[in-house]
């Protein structure tokens, strides 16, 4: 099977006569599925800058001497986190 395409303008870019151009089948359906492929990793990296998004590297801290100053965060999701961001 193949996969007909007729170019709408009588000529290219380059003023050739255009023709039609058959693309086999199996190259559709490829280009179908990296497509789907492309898509799914997009909603991956969404995903991933949501979780990147909301996750600092420091908070603001309260000494015991009360001055404020900044603290590492230990990064941890709970299993609820995880199963809502769907990892």
């Amino acid at each position: 099977m193949s996969y007909s395409n007729v170019a709408p303008a009588p000529s290219n870019r380059k003023g050739l006569p255009t023709e039609n151009v058959l693309v086999p089948a199996g190259v559709v359906s490829n280009l179908i599925t990296e497509k789907g492929l492309i898509e799914s990793e997009s909603g991956e990296v969404k995903k991933l800058d949501l979780i990147l998004r909301n996750l600092r590297d420091a908070l603001p801290f309260v000494t015991d001497d009360g001055r404020l100053t900044d603290r590492p965060v230990v990064h941890t999701l709970t299993d609820d986190e995880i199963e809502y961001l769907g990892i």
